[in-house]
C-alpha cells in the first residue's frame, strides 16, 4: 500500500515518457552511441560516446587493441576563487580477470602505479585551464574496465581525458591535449625515434630502446613530459625526441579538432565563465614600481631559506609603511566592493612583490638573491651522518636540505608491485621521498601524498642507468630521502644525497648521479630555482643525470595556459647538463668510489654447489635451510637452476660458517672413495642403506655385499659399520656403493663367508673364467649346431635333385616305349 505523498516509480509503465512528459531517452541523459576509429602509428584505438555513463557530461571509451579505459568529466558550481580539479585513477581487478588479494576481494585504496598515473593526468591538463576564470569543481575519473597486457592505458587515459572535458564544454579547441609516448634506437650512429611503442616489446628490448618518453602538450607547447633512459643520453638526443614528439602531438590535436571530434558529436565551445576577482591593476603597478626601489634596499645576495624569509617579510613591512595612505583605504574598498572581500594588504603586497622579481628577472636579469641565471646555490655535503646506520648523507643548497640513508637488505626485501593491471615486477632498488610539515615551517599530518610518490619515483628512475646489476650486486637497497628544509629544489637535492649515502653504504653504482631544477620566466631560463622564484616560474623542469649526460626528467608547466615552448624546453635540458656536471665534480672530491661497508652492512656471499645439490641445502621441505638460518641469523637464498646459494649476513664470521655448512650438505663422493665405517641406517632384504656422511647417504645391493647372494636383514641391523666403496654416482646424485670390492682393496677378511684377501680375489678370478668358458661352449655349441643344420638341409636338397632327375629320366624312357613298342 503506497504512502500519501508519495509515489512508487516502480509501479508506474515506462512507455517512452518520463513522469514530467520529456522523452525517457532525454530523461535519463542517454544519447545514440557514437564511434570512431583512429590510428595512433601502428595501434588501432577507438573512440566512443554515449555508450557508458550517460548523465556525466562528460564520457569517453577508449579502447586500444583489447584494453578498455572509461574517463568520465563532471563539474559543480562552487563558491571559491582557484581552480578545483581533480583527477582519479583506478584498475579494476576484473579487467585483468583477477579477484582482488584484499580479504574483502574488492578493490580498495589506489596502488602507488594508480597514483602515479593520476599525477601525470593532472599535471597533463591541469595547465589549460585560464586561471583567471572561476571555474566550476571539475573531477576526471579513468576506470580501466579490460586490459590485455598491450594497450598503453596512461597515454590513452590522457587524450580521453581531454576529449571528456571538451564533451563538458569545461576546454575549447585551442585547449585541446594530447598525449603520445616516445622511445628510439640507435641506427649507424644515427638515433631514430618513433612513438607509441608496444610496451611489452619497450621492456624487452631496454638496452636497444634505452629511452621511455611521455609528453603531453596542446598546439602551441608543452605541458607535461616524463621520461628516463636506460642509459646517459646527450641533450641533442632528448633535444630530437622532444622534437619528434611536439610534431606528433600537432597532427594528433589537428585530426582531433579538424576530423573525428564531430563524428564524435562533441563542439568545442567553453561554457560562459566568469573572471576571477582580483586587485586593480593600476594599484599593482603603482605597488610595483614603489616596490622595486624598496627590494634594492632591503635585498642583498644571501643565500638561505631563512634570509630570504626575512628579506620576505621586511620587505612586505617597508612596503606598508612606503604605500600606508593607499594600502590602509583598500580595507575601505574591500568592504565596499564584494570582488575584493578575500584581499587584504599583505596579500596584495606579496602580489606586488612577485610581479616585481618577475619584472626584475625578464628586464634586467638580476634574481632575488643576487645569482646569475644560470649559476646554482651553495651547496654543502657530507657523510656519515648517522652511526649504525649502513649509509648516510646531507646535500644541501641554498636553503633546501635533504638528509639520505641508505638500507641494504636480502633480496626478499624487494619491492613488489602487483598492480591489476599489468605484469608483477620487484624492485632492487627503490626510494621513498618524504616531505614533513616542518620543512616548511608548517603544522600538518605526517604521511606521503602523490607529489612525493611521483618524486620518489623519479630519483628512483635517475638511477636506473648506473645501479649494479643483480647478478652482480644481489642485494636490494632502500633509500629514505627525508627534507630537512624546502626552499626549492627538494627532490633535485634529494637526489645528490641519495647518490652520496650509497657511496657511504658500499652500493657499487657506476657514477655519481645529481639534479637541478630548471625554472622559466618569460624566455628567460632560471638554473636552481628558490621557493620564491618557483612562484612566478612558468616552468619546473627537474632534470638528473651524471657526467656522461641525462638519465632522467620531469617538466611541469605551472603558469602558462598555452604551454612551454619547445625551444624553451630544450635550452633547459642543455642548462641542467652543464650544472649537474659542475656539482658532481663537488660530489667526486667529497667521495669518488663506493667505500667499504660500514659494521651492521648486510653482506652477501655466493657459494656454489655440485650440479642438483641445491636440494639438499634445502633439505626435505626447506627444514636443513631453516634450521641453518635460525642458528646462525643469516638469510638463504637457494636458486635451484643455477646451482647456487647466496647468503646474507652481517658479519665475515656468519657467512663463512655457513658456506661451511653449505658445501657440507651439498657434498658429495667421487668414484673410487672408501669408507671404513659407514654406518647401517637402513636395511631391506634387497641390499642396505649407509651413512657415509652426516648429510650423504648410499645403497648397497645384495650383489655387492658379498660373492654369494645372501638376505642382508640376516646378516645386518641398523647402526652396523661396514666398509664400502663409491662405484657410481646416478644423474640425480643417487650414490651406488660396493661392500665386496672396499673388502678387497682394503685386505680384510669378510665375516660372513670367512673368505681371506686371497680368496676374495681369486674366486672372482675363477669366477669370471668358468664364466667365459660356459659362453665359449654355449657358443661353440651352437654354431655345431648351426653347422649340422646346414648340412642337413645340403643333404635334403642334393637329394630332391637327385629324385627329380630320376623322374625326369622314367618319363623319357616311357616316351621312346611308346614310340617303340
Amino acid at each position: 500500500m503506497l504512502r500519501k505523498g508519495r509515489t512508487n516509480l516502480g509501479m508506474l509503465p515506462l512507455v517512452g515518457k518520463s513522469l514530467v512528459g520529456m522523452p525517457l531517452a532525454r530523461c535519463l541523459g542517454t544519447t545514440t552511441p557514437k564511434t570512431v576509429r583512429i590510428h595512433f602509428n601502428k595501434r588501432k584505438v577507438k573512440f566512443q560516446t554515449g555508450v557508458l555513463a550517460p548523465l556525466a557530461p562528460g564520457s569517453i571509451v577508449a579502447t586500444d587493441a583489447k584494453s578498455v579505459v572509461l574517463v568520465t568529466a563532471c563539474k559543480e558550481m562552487n563558491d571559491g576563487t582557484n581552480l578545483s580539479l581533480s583527477v582519479e585513477y583506478r584498475e579494476k581487478a576484473s579487467a585483468a580477470g583477477k579477484i582482488p588479494d584484499h580479504v574483502l576481494r574488492r578493490e580498495l585504496a589506489p596502488r602507488q602505479g594508480d597514483l602515479l598515473v593520476a599525477r601525470m593526468i593532472d599535471r597533463s591538463i591541469r595547465p589549460v585551464f585560464d586561471k583567471s576564470k572561476l571555474f566550476p569543481t571539475v573531477q576526471v575519473i579513468c576506470t580501466t574496465l579490460a586490459y590485455d597486457g598491450v594497450g598503453d592505458i596512461p597515454v590513452l587515459s590522457v587524450n580521453a581525458a581531454s576529449l571528456a572535458l571538451t564533451q563538458a564544454k569545461l576546454l575549447g579547441s585551442e585547449e585541446q591535449v594530447a598525449c603520445v609516448r616516445v622511445s628510439c634506437f640507435e641506427d649507424r650512429g644515427k638515433w631514430e625515434y618513433f612513438d607509441f611503442p608496444d610496451l611489452d616489446e619497450l621492456r624487452k628490448a631496454s638496452d636497444d630502446w634505452p629511452l621511455d618518453m611521455v609528453v603531453s602538450g596542446t598546439s602551441s607547447g608543452i605541458t607535461f613530459v616524463d621520461f628516463s633512459s636506460r642509459i646517459p643520453l646527450e641533450p641533442s638526443v632528448l633535444g630530437g625526441a622532444l622534437d619528434f614528439a611536439v610534431s606528433r602531438l600537432k597532427r594528433l590535436i589537428a585530426d582531433r579538432t579538424a576530423g573525428y571530434m564531430k563524428p564524435l558529436g562533441i563542439v568545442c565551445e567553453v561554457g560562459t565563465l566568469e573572471t576571477k576577482p582580483h586587485a586593480d591593476e593600476a594599484e599593482i603597478l603603482k605597488l610595483s614600481q614603489l616596490a622595486k626601489r624598496v627590494l634594492r634596499e632591503t635585498t642583498t645576495p644571501r643565500h638561505s631559506k631563512l634570509a630570504s624569509t626575512e628579506i620576505i617579510d621586511e620587505f612586505v613591512d617597508k612596503l606598508l609603511e612606503a604605500s600606508a595612505t593607499g594600502l590602509n583605504s583598500y580595507e575601505d574598498q574591500a568592504h565596499s566592493n564584494p570582488s575584493r572581500q578575500q584581499e587584504n594588504p599583505k596579500q596584495v603586497a606579496n602580489l606586488a612583490l612577485l610581479e616585481t622579481v618577475r619584472s626584475e628577472v625578464i628586464d634586467e636579469e638580476k634574481r632575488l638573491d643576487g645569482r646569475p641565471l644560470e649559476q646554482c646555490r651553495e651547496t654543502n655535503l657530507s657523510l656519515n651522518i648517522l652511526p649504525r646506520v649502513n649509509g648516510s648523507a646531507t646535500f644541501s643548497r641554498g636553503g633546501s636540505k635533504s638528509l639520505c640513508v641508505a638500507t641494504c637488505g636480502t633480496a626478499e626485501e624487494a619491492l613488489e608491485y602487483l598492480p591489476y593491471c599489468g605484469e608483477e615486477s620487484k624492485e632492487q632498488f627503490y626510494v621513498h621521498y618524504e616531505f614533513p610539515p616542518f620543512a616548511a615551517n608548517k603544522t600538518g599530518r605526517l604521511g606521503f601524498d602523490r607529489s612525493m610518490l611521483m618524486n620518489g619515483s623519479l630519483i628512483q628512475k635517475a638511477f636506473l642507468p648506473v645501479f649494479p646489476n643483480p647478478v652482480d650486486f644481489p642485494l636490494s637497497v632502500r633509500v629514505n630521502a627525508e627534507v630537512l628544509s624546502g626552499d626549492g629544489g627538494t627532490t633535485m637535492a634529494s637526489v645528490c644525497g641519495t647518490s652520496l649515502a650509497l657511496m657511504n653504504a658500499g652500493v657499487p653504482i657506476k657514477d655519481h648521479v645529481a639534479g637541478v631544477t630548471i625554472g622559466l620566466v618569460g624566455d628567460k631560463l632560471l638554473v636552481d630555482m628558490n621557493e620564491t622564484e618557483a612562484q612566478i616560474s612558468d616552468m619546473c623542469f627537474r632534470l638528473t643525470g651524471t657526467k656522461d649526460g641525462i638519465t632522467a626528467g620531469q617538466l611541469e608547466c605551472k603558469n602558462d595556459p598555452k604551454g612551454i615552448d619547445l625551444g624553451h624546453a630544450v635550452r633547459a635540458v642543455e642548462a641542467a647538463d652543464r650544472a649537474n656536471k659542475v656539482t658532481i665534480k663537488r660530489m667526486n672530491k667529497l667521495v669518488s668510489r663506493p667505500q667499504e661497508p660500514r659494521d651492521g652492512t648486510l653482506q652477501v656471499r655466493v657459494v656454489s654447489v655440485p650440479k642438483g645439490q641445491v636440494k639438499a641445502v634445502l633439505g626435505f621441505g626447506g627444514l636443513k635451510a631453516r634450521e641453518l638460518e635460525a642458528s646462525i641469523d643469516c638469510t638463504l637464498e637457494c636458486l635451484v637452476e643455477e646451482d647456487l646459494v647466496r647468503v646474507f649476513a652481517k658479519t665475515e664470521e656468519i657467512l663463512d660458517y655457513a658456506e661451511e655448512a653449505i658445501k657440507s650438505y651439498a657434498w658429495l663422493p667421487e668414484i673410487g672413495d672408501i669408507f671404513t665405517d659407514a654406518e647401517v641406517v637402513e636395511v631391506w632384504t634387497f641390499g642396505i642403506v649407509v651413512q657415509i656422511s652426516p648429510d650423504t647417504t648410499g645403497s648397497v645391493t645384495t650383489k655387492e655385499l658379498c660373492l654369494k647372494t645372501i638376505d642382508a636383514t640376516n646378516h645386518f641391523k641398523v647402526g652396523d659399520t661396514v666398509p664400502v666403496k663409491v662405484t657410481a654416482i646416478s644423474i640425480d646424485n643417487f650414490v651406488k656403493l660396493s661392500r665386496k670390492e672396499a673388502l678387497i682393496d682394503l685386505n680384510l677378511d669378510d665375516p660372513i663367508l670367512g673368505s681371506t684377501r686371497q680368496q676374495l680375489s681369486i674366486i672372482p678370478v675363477k669366477a669370471r673364467k668358468e664364466a667365459k668358458a660356459k659362453r665359449h661352449r654355449k657358443n661353440t655349441s651352437s654354431q655345431n649346431h648351426s653347422e649340422q643344420t646346414r648340412k642337413k638341409k645340403t643333404r635334403a636338397n642334393n637329394s630332391e635333385q637327385i629324385t627329380s632327375k630320376e623322374k625326369r629320366a622314367q618319363a623319357k624312357k616311357k616316351q621312346e616305349q611308346t614310340k617303340n613298342p
